[in-house]
């Protein structure tokens, strides 16, 4: 019996940051395709980096805050702005 290969503990926690971050990213967006798009685009707001090489980076919590303030403003976060979304 072969075993399934296991994500490292670093993996894992990239998947869950990447999760909980889609899962605001979406109810943000209300389509789940620009919310995946946003989080593969470089982006200027987050210093020329993509949303997921952030969290790649162990940056997520940054990452969420960031997002949480600029809902909690009630405004489009700039950095979405940038990234074409209407």
């Amino acid at each position: 019996m072969s075993q399934k290969p296991r994500f490292s503990l670093k993996d894992s926690q990239v998947v869950k940051s990447y999760y909980r971050v889609l899962r605001r990213v979406t109810a943000f967006f209300g389509d789940p395709i620009k919310a995946q798009d946003w989080m593969f685009t470089e982006n200027m707001m987050l210093g020329g980096i993509s949303p997921l090489s952030m969290i790649e980076a162990g940056r997520a919590k940054k990452l969420e805050d960031w997002i949480v303030s600029q809902i909690d403003e009630n405004e489009e976060p700039t950095a979405i702005k940038g990234f074409g979304v209407k």
